[in-house]
């Protein structure tokens, strides 16, 4: 059909825009076509499509709820509202309203969407695949179901995590709805001009079906939509992102019975046409109009993309509403731009009822672009579409909600920036043409003063723009914002150019502050003036609501000849909560010992700090806020359970979280895993004796893997708690299936409840009980997973570990030592940010390509609100002279003085004492020593599944170490046990990076990853992350002290740092005072120095060193390892550790490629070290010689039967090896036939292996193959296994049988053989010893049966004794007494006494005659030969009576002695 309107053409940008105006006559397209009816494929998928909408309005109310940080009560019940829709899933028709836009929609509840499906069933007219789809969605609705009734924890970070599951529901909603089966053909909408298709439309016949039931009816359906048509492709032109035209139109799509209700949802006021409808109804005709004026107040916009290869975009905004666009000024390389300006469409005609005026005329479509002048003229950044609210200034004043909000933009589907903005739709007075509102708009001239031309473009400008009211502004509050520029790191050279000189601008809500490096390659940090101005303040005013804040842009650019800059790259900061200055509190004495509780926690989470940061920061400041610490421990336990960590707390902190928790309970309940780690920590006689031995001998290594020995027990204790509650937990799942609001209510509560349980002190057990009463028993049953004699051998390796913990022990950190909560990612005083240059995101929050990055810029942000009346009054009274829009608050910063707090935090007075000193003129020369001990590779990096690791060392880009030639073959977990020492500058040397790399013979080498550390943060922070404090002084021996500083000298520099009094020693030097806080000694310190003569001290405390002096270096280091707690919350210092770095490839960024244990001391070489560094060479493995004689066998049992006899018997040998059956496996003579179980062999077997005592480890190296270079070396616990076979002729030989021995923690054997029973191995309490140390047992030992398939036992079946003895030597020992194998010499063993019944069969017939069957058969075979002599003989006579017979008849008939004469 053909329409003639009138068409308004503009320009906006160099863009040409043509709208058509439509006054009261509206066109009608009207068509009629005859499909099959597949009506009930497409309500289902409207059902759907309606839920998800649902949905998404829910989950939008709950996360406002949880931005508004409400009370848990309250997320819970929004959240119950998400989960009983999900269980209901109700079509909508009762939550409608008797008005126009339900006319002849009925308000019958109709079935919920679970019974439709189920009602699906008797539907005739579905195929296959419509039972199979069906079948799908009940399926996963189900599955949504258990989803969302499952416990929830509402913690502050684990709210945002149940936001976006919830979003992935709805997701799948949307997704469920699709249908593979066309219903209907698509509908196409086309904008045709001089012929050709320009642009069109594509919509799903579902979304315009029409249906009684509000649920089964298409979204588009009966409604007046804007639609936006996009350009099609060709040939030769790919598909536009951008819209090519925007259509306001109402669509109606039903059967011909329903054709009745086309009209009823259409804005009334207009002439009805006849019905039905014909093709001669061209259009309908309205009565009148109405006028509405649609004000935009945009405030400001922050994160959006860079659009240009600078890095930055030139933003404006393009809005359109009904037939205009205008558009907002222009500024000039912004990501947050603030425009702080009012757009006023006036006279926007609308025809129709004053309620559907939001839906038709207030239709606002947002448009961001970035302007370019040359080239194909602006790039969309991004859009959104809206509805501008109508008396929403009375509305939203009277429900106290914010009027402003923040609007995404989208490019495609992804987040191209947000837009602070107010929408607002007014009805125009008929009678005076005027608005009626209650502030009056006041318009913004533009001009030079107004939009400086160095900042705005605003040439384009063609509408008028308006100051926002401040009577709609939110409430803001006086906030400065310090900067302290501090330098540029890691500047990349831009087309193979180094940067010179650079500027860095900060913005910040309008506000802009530069400063310039002169030359960044010679010095790198900002020049200092020596005055304050190194600090610039910017006086800014910003929200009450911090979801209202804008976000810091930092932007770097080079100056470049002629005038030119060049950017370099640009960062928007986007949480600035974490830079507000907050009033700290010192920890009360149950506070201080949690905190330390939440500082080991983060030491064993993965990588990822700010996570966990925001965690412990929100739940300690939640129990402070509200003075009760219930909450900060409840959120603590959250936050352990989301760390997924395995480390327990030692007594001392465990204890302190049951008192956070619980203080009202008494400090003498100790809870159960304060009780195991005591037993592990036992401070016995037996002990110190034992202690005070072990380090007389120990070595670093010692102290190393005494260390690893406590963090195994602590995860142990820590794994087996967590196991019982979950086990606890699973068995009374099934008492959940109730779904009913008190069930789930129970449930929700059941975990945090056991958790509570086992965490309080003496009622673990039965608070357990109350809550698993119906099934505790089965908890043993179901948690065994290991067989018997694992469960005895992991028992020794504890009791090992526990022999270890004796020793002196430091932090071993399984994270960056930058991730422990306490040290604050040594941010506190100075900040690194990364700059963003070319297209992309430049978001903080977001992980940007390092590839982009060519500048970091290192500072300190700080934002403190202005407390000060006068100074409030002096900035409005300024803000209110100068139009706001082009505010610059660094202009108001000369006349006004802050006022100090009187207290001075100690990040800020470091801050001031680093800018004291010109450091590009006077760099600081550090010492390091870097010690690199081991690494864990995660892939192999050769083709034999290994790599060829070594170490290489660079500051910044500088290779300083190349240690290929100390590489390790054929291994993934080198050891390196190397240091290395260095010298740094700083500032121009501030990048320590360690690179593992992979050796080669054939080809170059291949980087496998590196780490980073930032030396220069180090260096500055307030926590000493120079050299870690010890947890005990020592000036001798393993744990010698490592620092220049002795503790004495550096608690008396850390006071007079934080203007603190000196601390006050006791007379006997045991205790200090600072402040009105004690600090004592450590116990066992003063019990050493006071019991021990200097002979016994000699391998802790040098000679000339005096107790008190000893006693007293201790009691400064008790006060040291305090200090954060107990003295400066801020300033924790960092302890003795190791620290377990994830290393990553450039090319894959973000796969951890493995992890490197190391540490970094640093020494400023005005006070270099004077010792040698710490002795960290790998430990040589020592050559042994075990000698295992193997005696007799008794009880084995019988395998084989004799076909002949039926005999059982079993051809018995033994079988033994250390390293492997591969390796060294030997094995003895077979004792044949023995039919007792019972072998004999006096065989000797000689094992030689290489043992780390240390480790318990025995080291193997052998060739995995012939063409491998160097060694494969393994690490094998010193174990010997002892097998008993059957040996068959012709089959495999049967396993009858082993004895598993530990060669450390030997049980001893029976003396005889009636007493050798399993217990020996399966039983822990049984005596054992370490063969190192005895060297010499003899005995019997069990061999234990293998489980057979099919086998059920209830006892463990023996398969044999074994008596044997073991000679365990040295190799020097061994070759001073050299002995043979098997029987051999020298020591030649004897022939075993076997019976004469022992041989085999094939190789002796005569034994086999004699001993199998004649022993046997003898009567049978004298019986035999008897009968078989007289059938012989019984045969010969019969076979000769004939003969005889004839010859005695022909004798006396025919005359026998007829031949005599």
């Amino acid at each position: 059909m053909n329409y003639q309107y009138l068409i308004n053409t503009f320009d906006v940008d160099n863009l040409i825009y043509e709208q058509i105006y439509i006054d009261l006559q509206k066109p009608i397209i009207f068509t009629k076509y005859i499909f099959h009816d597949y009506s009930y494929r497409m309500t289902l998928s409207n059902r759907l499509k309606h839920a998800a909408n649902d949905m998404l309005k829910l989950i939008r109310d709950f996360e406002f709820n949880v931005n508004s940080k409400v009370s848990d009560e309250i997320l819970i019940q929004k959240y119950q509202k998400l989960e009983e829709y999900i269980h209901t899933l109700p079509c909508g028709c009762n939550e409608l309203k008797p008005t126009s836009n339900n006319l002849g929609v009925t308000e019958t509840v109709h079935p919920s969407l679970s019974e439709v499906l189920t009602f699906s069933k008797s539907n005739n007219r579905m195929n296959t695949l419509d039972e199979k789809r069906r079948t799908r969605i009940l399926h996963n609705l189900e599955s949504l179901k258990i989803w969302i009734s499952k416990a929830c924890d509402f913690d502050e970070v684990k709210r945002y995590e149940i936001v976006k599951e919830l979003y992935k529901i709805a997701r799948t909603l949307r997704q469920l709805s699709i249908d593979v089966q066309p219903s209907l053909p698509d509908v196409f909408l086309w904008m045709i001009c001089n012929s050709k298709r320009v642009a069109y439309v594509r919509l799903q016949p579902e979304d315009l079906l029409f249906s009684a039931c509000q649920g089964e009816r298409g979204v588009y359906n009966g409604r007046v939509q804007t639609l936006f048509l996009q350009t099609p492709r060709t040939s030769d032109k790919p598909i536009k992102s951008s819209t090519n035209a925007k259509i306001q139109i109402y669509l109606w799509l039903g059967t011909e019975e329903q054709e009745l209700n086309i009209f009823k949802q259409l804005p009334t006021g207009f002439d009805m046409p006849p019905l039905p409808l014909t093709n001669d109804t061209k259009y309908i005709r309205y009565n009148g109009r109405s006028l509405y004026e649609l004000r935009c107040h945009c405030y400001k916009a922050r994160s959006l993309i860079a659009s240009d290869e600078t890095g930055f975009s030139d933003p404006y905004l393009s809005i359109t509403a009904g037939n205009e666009t205008q558009t907002t000024p222009i500024l000039k390389e912004s990501l947050c731009p603030q425009w702080n300006i009012t757009l006023v469409f006036r006279n926007l005609i609308h025809v129709g009822s004053r309620e559907t005026a939001e839906e038709i005329i207030g239709n606002v479509v947002v448009e961001c672009y970035d302007y370019d002048e040359a080239g194909d003229g602006p790039d969309l950044i991004g859009r959104f579409s809206t509805t501008a609210k109508l008396d929403l200034f009375n509305e939203e004043i009277s429900s106290n909600r914010p009027l402003f909000q923040w609007y995404e933009f989208k490019f495609g589907e992804q987040r191209a920036g947000e837009l602070l903005a107010v929408f607002e739709l007014n009805e125009v007075n008929p009678e005076t043409l005027k608005v009626e509102s209650t502030y009056d708009l006041e318009e913004i001239s533009i001009i030079p003063e107004n939009f400086p031309p160095n900042l705005h473009i605003t040439k384009l400008m063609k509408n008028k723009i308006y100051d926002i009211p401040y009577i709609i502004m939110p409430d803001l509050k006086a906030y400065e914002i310090e900067v302290m520029f501090w330098g540029l790191r890691e500047c990349r050279p831009i087309n193979f150019q180094s940067i010179q000189q650079a500027e860095v601008s900060i913005e910040c809500a309008g506000a802009r502050i530069t400063k310039i490096i002169k030359d960044v390659q010679k010095n790198p940090n900002f020049e200092p003036t020596y005055t304050d101005a190194d600090k610039y303040k910017i006086t800014v005013n910003l929200p009450e609501d911090n979801n209202f804040w804008p976000h810091l842009s930092i932007c770097c650019v080079q100056h470049c000849l002629f005038g030119m800059k060049e950017p370099l790259g640009n960062l928007v900061v986007t949480d600035l909560q974490k830079y507000l200055e907050k009033t700290k509190f010192l920890s009360s004495p149950n506070n201080e010992i949690a905190a330390d509780a939440i500082n080991e926690l983060s030491k064993r989470l993965p990588y990822e700090f700010n996570r966990v940061r925001r965690s412990v920061i929100d739940a300690y400041e939640a129990a402070l806020a509200s003075k009760d610490n219930e909450i900060g421990k409840k959120k603590l336990t959250i936050f352990e359970n989301e760390a997924g960590q395995t480390k327990t707390l030692d007594e001392s902190q465990q204890t302190t979280i049951n008192a956070d928790s619980l203080e009202q309970e008494k400090e003498n309940e100790i809870d159960e895993i304060s009780r195991e780690m005591t037993k592990y920590t036992n401070d016995s006689a037996l002990d110190k004796l034992k202690q005070n031995s072990m380090e007389k001998a120990a070595t670093w290594w010692s102290k190393y893997y005494a260390s690893k020995a406590k963090l195994r027990l602590e995860k142990k204790t820590r794994i087996d708690l967590d196991d019982e509650l979950q086990n606890s937990y699973n068995v009374y799942a099934d008492f959940f299936e109730d779904k009913s609001k008190v069930v789930l209510k129970q449930r929700f509560t059941f975990w945090s409840k056991a958790k509570k349980a086992f965490m309080r002190a003496g009622k673990a057990r039965k608070e357990l009980k109350d809550l698993a009463i119906h099934g505790i028993e089965n908890l043993a049953e179901r948690t065994k997973s290991k067989s018997a004699i694992d469960e005895s051998l992991d028992i020794i390796e504890i009791d090992h570990l526990k022999q270890l913990t004796l020793l002196q022990t430091f932090d071993i950190i399984e994270t960056e030592l930058e991730n422990v909560y306490d040290y604050e990612g040594f941010n506190d005083c100075l900040d690194k940010f990364p700059l963003y240059k070319g297209k992309g995101t430049n978001r903080s929050d977001e992980i940007g390509d390092e590839n982009r990055v060519y500048a970091k810029f290192k500072g300190k942000l700080r934002i403190r609100q202005v407390t000060s009346d006068e100074l409030h009054r002096r900035v409005l009274t300024n803000l209110n002279k100068i139009p706001r829009i082009y505010v610059n608050p660094i202009l108001l910063n000369a006349p006004i003085e802050v006022e100090r707090n009187k207290k001075i935090y100690s990040g800020i007075r470091t801050n001031q004492q680093m800018l004291q000193f010109d450091f590009n003129q006077n760099p600081i020369t550090l010492k390091c020593r870097l010690y690199i001990i081991k690494a864990f590779l995660f892939r192999a990096w050769d083709a034999s599944g290994k790599a060829d690791p070594y170490i290489k060392i660079l500051l910044n880009s500088d290779i300083i170490i190349d240690d290929v030639n100390s590489r390790l073959y054929n291994t993934l977990e080198p050891v390196f046990g190397k240091s290395y020492e260095f010298e740094v500058t700083i500032p121009q040397q501030t990048i320590l990076r360690v690179q593992v790399w992979d050796w080669d013979l054939a080809s170059s080498n291949d980087s496998v990853a590196e780490t980073s550390i930032d030396i220069e943060n180090r260096w500055f922070s307030c926590h000493r992350a120079t050299c870690g404090l010890q947890k005990r002084y020592d000036s001798a021996g393993y744990n010698v002290w490592r620092d220049t500083k002795k503790p004495l000298i550096i608690l008396t520099e850390l006071c007079r740092a934080t203007n603190l009094n000196l601390p006050v020693y006791s007379t006997d030097f045991r205790s200090l005072a600072i402040r009105d806080i004690r600090f004592n000694c450590d116990p066992e310190c003063i019990e050493f120095v006071t019991r021990g003569t200097s002979n016994e001290m000699s391998h802790r405390k040098v000679y000339h060193e005096s107790p008190e002096e000893y006693i007293r270096q201790n009691t400064a280091l008790a006060a040291l390892h305090a200090w954060g707690r107990k003295i400066n919350p801020e300033g924790a210092l960092v302890s003795e550790h190791i620290e377990c770095r994830s290393i990553f490839n450039p090319n894959f960024p973000d796969i951890e490629q493995g992890k490197l244990e190391m540490w970094l001391d640093i020494f400023s070489m005005s006070r270099p070290p004077s010792s040698a560094p710490v002795d960290i060479t790998p430990l040589k493995p020592m050559p042994f010689q075990l000698r295992l004689t193997i005696w007799n066998t008794t009880d084995v049992e019988l395998n084989d039967e004799n076909f002949v006899t039926g005999e059982k018997t079993s051809d018995i040998y033994v079988k033994a090896w250390v390293l492997g059956e591969k390796d060294d496996g030997q094995q003895t003579d077979v004792h044949y036939r023995s039919l007792t179980g019972e072998g004999n062999f006096n065989w000797r077997f000689i094992f030689d292996f290489n043992y780390i005592d240390i480790e318990e480890k025995i080291v193997h190296e052998k060739k995995d193959s012939v063409f491998q270079i160097g060694n494969t070396v393994k690490k094998l616990p010193p174990r010997i296994v002892i097998r008993v076979y059957d040996a068959d002729l012709f089959s495999a030989d049967d396993f009858l049988g082993e004895c598993i021995l530990n060669m450390t923690h030997l049980p001893i054997g029976a003396k005889t053989s009636n007493k050798c029973k399993a217990d020996i191995l399966l039983d822990s309490r049984q005596r054992a010893l370490n063969l190192f140390v005895n060297k010499r047992i003899a005995g019997w030992w069990p061999m234990i049966a293998p489980l057979k398939a099919g086998e059920i036992r209830d006892t463990t079946l023996l398969g044999g004794k074994v008596e044997a003895e073991f000679t365990l030597l040295t190799a020097e020992e061994a070759e001073k007494t050299p002995v043979g194998k098997a029987r051999e010499g020298p020591q030649p063993l004897d022939e075993p006494n076997r019976p004469k019944t022992s041989f085999l069969w094939f190789t002796s017939p005569w034994k086999t005659f004699r001993y199998v069957i004649w022993l046997n058969f003898k009567w049978t075979i004298i019986i035999s030969l008897i009968i078989f002599i007289f059938i012989v003989f019984l045969l010969l006579g019969l076979w000769s009576l004939p003969g005889e017979f004839i010859r005695q008849i022909s004798s006396k008939v025919f005359n026998t002695n007829g031949g005599k004469k």
